[in-house]
């Protein structure tokens, strides 16, 4: 059922997120969130050709932080449901775009072009911000379980998934677990 790729992501991408969620330093956070291994071994994993979708991913993970953002800070709903309903909102987004999406040159750079645009206009609009320190206070045995729960539900989706499974916030559902809630409830 599980390839080698599947198991080695489970628990690579599982101990990220859980070394993630015991550090208090957002700029610790954040070059955690840069390591490569979720989008590498994901690839590994769905094991087909790097296209749009994946590249479109990088759009819907921007979305997923947004959302994530918007519904806790602003609207104040709790930051587990708020998660939940982000990564579900990722994967309705996903899951509707994939049929979409063509694989070829056109589509690909066609995505990487919007890509790029959106991060500009991210940059010029959104103003840099200070973010909150922040360490779970979940117990390890608890917290582990289930990021590794998630990671496994991602992997047995990801042939519906494709390209999307390499962005998917594996880690970054863990990071936001209380990132956000220093500034909300």
């Amino acid at each position: 059922m599980f390839t080698t790729w599947d198991i080695v992501l489970i628990v690579v991408v599982s101990i990220q997120s859980t070394v993630l969620a015991y550090l208090p330093d957002p700029k610790w956070k954040a070059f955690m969130l840069s390591m490569p291994f979720p989008f590498t071994l994901a690839a590994l994993a769905v094991a087909k050709p790097i296209d749009s979708s994946n590249v479109c991913g990088l759009i819907l993970i921007l979305v997923f932080f947004a959302l994530v953002r918007w519904l806790h800070v602003i609207l104040r709903v709790p930051i587990v449901l708020t998660i939940a309903i982000s990564v579900a909102a990722y994967g309705v987004m996903a899951l509707s775009l994939k049929p979409v999406l063509r694989n070829d040159d056109v589509w690909f750079w066609g995505m990487a072009a919007l890509t790029v645009a959106t991060a500009i206009g991210v940059l010029k609009l959104m103003p840099p911000r200070d973010e909150p320190r922040y360490r779970t206070s979940l117990p390890v045995w608890i917290k582990l379980p289930l990021i590794v729960v998630l990671i496994v539900g991602l992997v047995l989706l990801k042939k519906n998934l494709g390209g999307f499974m390499t962005v998917f916030p594996m880690s970054a559902s863990s990071a936001l677990t209380k990132a956000a809630t220093a500034s909300g409830p």
